[in-house]
């Protein structure tokens, strides 16, 4: 049956050269173009047509005119993510907190994802519960975390978490609710009082 369509899908498109190459009125012409128009887009809407264009999607040659090479990919990404134009794209796209919040969302999931990935992984769990029930080990981690080295790299993570975008947009929706909740509070109150 496939062949079958494939025959007419030539025989419509040979069809509609043919009328499209015709010396004919205007008026008549359009109507013959609307007509072959439809005809086309029902056949290419079929089951029959959508199988079609899988069997061509799949052939060999067709997947190599369809692929980009992988430096040709490389290269175009250098060349817009570097020039100057696009960086300054970005710049002004980082400073945008909303821009940053919706990046930093967009990522969160999936790096929560490979996290519970990693947790479930039984290879990776045994390694870690290896890596902390070693004596060695909890020993080193307990002379790094009284040093003054991790002090200042603690604050400096503190200091770098509290100034990065999603964060201050987190706390400002919860200074934005709380002073939402404080003056909902306080015009409830001055009704009270006013009814008394």
């Amino acid at each position: 049956m496939t062949t079958i369509f494939k025959c007419a899908l030539g025989l419509i498109l040979c069809l509609f050269t043919l009328t499209s190459c015709s010396e004919t009125n205007t008026e008549s012409s359009e109507e013959n173009y609307s007509e072959t128009k439809k005809i086309i887009v029902d056949v290419l809407k079929s089951d029959e047509g959508k199988k079609a264009i899988e069997d061509i999607l799949q052939d060999e040659s067709v997947k190599t005119e369809l692929i980009m090479n992988q430096e040709d990919i490389s290269n175009t990404i250098e060349t817009v993510l570097t020039s100057d134009k696009e960086k300054k794209f970005w710049e002004n796209a980082f400073k945008d907190p909303k821009f940053v919040k919706s990046l930093a969302n967009g990522l969160e999931s999936s790096h929560k994802q490979i996290l519970k990935d990693l947790m479930t992984d039984p290879e990776y769990m045994t390694l870690l519960t290896n890596v902390l029930k070693d004596s060695d080990m909890r020993k080193e981690f307990t002379e790094i975390m009284q040093g003054k080295d991790y002090r200042k790299e603690l604050q400096s993570v503190l200091t770098e978490v509290i100034d990065s975008p999603l964060y201050k947009a987190k706390i400002e929706d919860i200074l934005l609710k709380a002073a939402d909740e404080k003056s909902k509070e306080n015009s409830s109150n001055n009704k009270k009082e006013n009814q008394t």
